[in-house]
């Protein structure tokens, strides 16, 4: 688990090919077994006993993951090809869509090196959550009433506790300390979920709603005045 720019280890977990002395090609043949039919050679039946290992263990780590990763957890994945695969095909949809595949680490990294490269890869997937989630907010606003968009909006959809998810702009917090204040403690008094948007999700913002939005858990009226009214009217 990585928190805090703090690395835990949780558990390890070996899941080993249960091996077996091959039957040798050379013993006398038995029923059904006849001239013409090939039998499973010593290299067939070591690769299916390296699947079935690599299936239980593929199936532990999922489980695992999925009893940990709560829903605003990110999940990093390393490995070898064929095993980072399985598991990433192996993971349920909802958690699919918050699990970045990282090359370049080994099972002899430091815990320095694994810190890095999982601060890396859960910063791109903050930017892209940040992104789909101003867009979907912005789509919103004009389509369903399920987002608010711009100061007015987003306070009057505050004070009644509508909010579920608060995004602002870093430029917001930096240059309107006292309106990001605002909304913050309105925010936390609703028990809404308040993210600062990162990269593009953040200019996007700034350029489109003035700094800020939020994902509503109902839909309110629009305030008197609001730019989306008029434009509904019209």
């Amino acid at each position: 688990r990585y928190r805090d720019a703090g690395l835990e280890e949780i558990e390890r977990h070996q899941a080993e090919a249960r091996t077996e002395a091959p039957n040798h090609m050379g013993d006398a043949p038995t029923p059904p077994f006849h001239h013409g039919t090939r039998g499973a050679t010593g290299t067939d039946e070591a690769m299916r006993r390296e699947a079935s290992a690599l299936d239980r263990m593929t199936n532990h780590v999922v489980q695992r993951v999925e009893a940990l990763a709560h829903p605003d957890a990110w999940v990093v994945v390393v490995g070898m090809a064929r095993g980072v695969r399985e598991l990433v095909t192996a993971l349920p949809m909802g958690l699919a869509s918050r699990t970045q595949v990282v090359t370049g680490l080994t099972a002899h990294s430091s815990d320095a090196e694994v810190r890095k490269t999982v601060s890396r890869a859960v910063s791109d997937l903050t930017r892209h959550r940040h992104a789909t989630v101003v867009e979907m907010l912005l789509d919103r606003s004009q389509v369903s009433g399920r987002a608010a968009i711009g100061w007015k909006a987003v306070v009057e959809a505050l004070k009644v506790r509508a909010v579920h998810e608060l995004l602002l702009s870093p430029a917001l917090v930096e240059t309107a300390l006292d309106r990001a204040e605002t909304v913050t403690r309105l925010a936390m008094d609703g028990g809404a979920r308040i993210e600062i948007a990162a990269g593009l999700a953040g200019e996007r913002l700034d350029r489109e709603s003035e700094g800020v939005a939020a994902e509503l858990r109902f839909p309110v009226p629009a305030p008197p005045g609001d730019a989306r009214q008029h434009s509904a009217i019209a």
